[in-house]
């Protein structure tokens, strides 16, 4: 009885080290949903069926006015926080994990994060 104790408590603490890797703070993450709709942000979980992405951020087809920090090298798609839509909705999305597709954990090499720095740098 003993042992299976300890086998539970070492599987909870291998368990909450692995999730603190996954959803740490200082992890920027591509969440690509069912639709196709890919945002940037940090990702963490809210219950048992939904996640919070903070300071989202996503991808646009851009227009011709635009600054370097919003539009990729060479590309008409520029990174729009999600804050500074028309409609000014607060700086996350709520989302059901149903709709998650995938997700992925961006190197500090991303050229989305240098976006991201820039465009912080421009507020």
């Amino acid at each position: 009885a003993a042992m299976a104790v300890l086998l539970v408590a070492v599987q909870f603490w291998l368990y909450g080290i692995h999730y603190n890797r996954v959803f740490a703070d200082n992890v920027v993450s591509a969440v690509t949903l069912t639709n196709g709709q890919t945002y940037f942000g940090r990702l963490e979980k809210f219950g048992p069926h939904t996640a919070v992405l903070f300071n989202a951020y996503y991808l646009q087809v851009g227009e011709t006015d635009v600054t370097a920090a919003e539009q990729a090298d060479g590309s008409n798609l520029q990174l729009k926080k999600l804050s500074d839509d028309f409609h000014q909705p607060n700086d996350y999305l709520i989302l059901n994990r149903e709709e998650i597709l995938y997700w992925q954990h961006l190197s500090s090499q991303s050229p989305i994060i240098e976006a991201m720095a820039e465009y912080r740098n421009q507020e």
